[in-house]
């Protein structure tokens, strides 16, 4: 009885070896229900093939688009994936990701779909991606992201609409809309950010258009607020800026608060140790204020211009 056991399951084996050995042109089917792969070629269906259904991959599989579940080392797809991919290694979806992906390494070439990527390093393409990315470094290129970004390390990408939270670092061409917190700074380069910049160093190549608060914090026109416990600087400011040194370079429409406050132009209130401006339509309170092209270029305690 052993034998005859033992003798069917190597009968077996030896079809499936010899199934995976055939031509993949004998199967060059538009799609198929499964699929089985060693090392494309050597694969049931060839690459041009797409599965809707469920793909096991030993080493590495290769079709078109793939819908279900997909299985194995590596995990390639030349167009779309919907359904999950799970991969000690690495999946890549060639065009729309429409489902989860998780691996160490998960990528998406061009992706206009949703859903998540749960892995080591994250990474799309181009196109619009809505849902979530969480890993130990993810980055969303040249796309726009609508949804979440959670990284341990760093993330980096174009325009996110939504939530941006780093250990160390977060980095966007683009804009910002949401959301971006980061253990160390966060820098927007050539874009603008709406809503809150939380980090150690925040800034923006652009304008900011809500909170930005940290230790050193920098954009280029500030609507809104913007707090910093060691300098604060911007070209204009239009709200409340606060730190331990408040730095306009051109105008402020509003209040600045801090140990030394210095701007080109002011109509509003400056408070602080030392206030400084060119000109004003307001008031300062401090030890030392100036308003140098003033009435009264220099007044202890209290100063004042309408001349802005």
């Amino acid at each position: 009885m052993m034998r005859y056991f033992v003798v069917r399951r190597a009968r077996v084996l030896f079809l499936v070896v010899a199934l995976l050995a055939v031509p993949c042109s004998s199967y060059a089917l538009t799609w198929s229900p499964l699929q089985i792969a060693i090392w494309e070629p050597v694969q049931v269906f060839n690459r041009e093939t797409s599965i809707y259904g469920a793909r096991v991959n030993l080493i590495y599989g290769v079709n078109k688009d793939v819908y279900g579940i997909d299985v194995g080392l590596v995990n390639r797809a030349t167009g779309k994936v919907g359904g999950i991919q799970v991969s000690p290694f690495t999946n890549i979806a060639g065009k729309d990701l429409l489902g989860i992906q998780v691996s160490w390494f998960n990528f998406a070439y061009v992706s206009n779909g949703g859903g998540a990527q749960l892995g080591l390093i994250n990474y799309i393409e181009r196109g619009e991606f809505t849902g979530l990315q969480i890993s130990g470094f993810n980055i969303s290129g040249n796309a726009t992201l609508r949804g979440v970004q959670l990284s341990i390390s760093c993330n980096m990408g174009g325009d996110i609409n939504g939530i941006q939270m780093a250990a160390f670092y977060n980095g966007n061409k683009g804009d910002m809309n949401g959301l971006q917190v980061a253990g160390l700074i966060n820098d927007i380069d050539d874009g603008n950010v709406r809503g809150i910049q939380l980090a150690l160093g925040n800034y923006v190549d652009d304008d900011l258009s809500g909170i930005q608060a940290g230790i050193v914090n920098y954009a280029n026109k500030v609507n809104g607020f913007q707090a910093s416990a060691f300098i604060g600087a911007c070209n204009y400011m239009n709200g409340l800026q606060v730190g331990g040194v408040s730095v306009t370079s051109k105008d402020v429409y509003g209040m600045q608060i801090g140990f030394i406050n210095s701007a080109d132009r002011v109509k509003g209130v400056q408070i602080g140790i030392i206030n400084y401006t060119r000109r004003m339509r307001g008031v300062q309170i401090g030890v030392v204020n100036i308003i140098s092209e003033g009435m009264v270029p220099f007044f202890p305690g209290f100063n004042a211009s309408m001349s802005f």
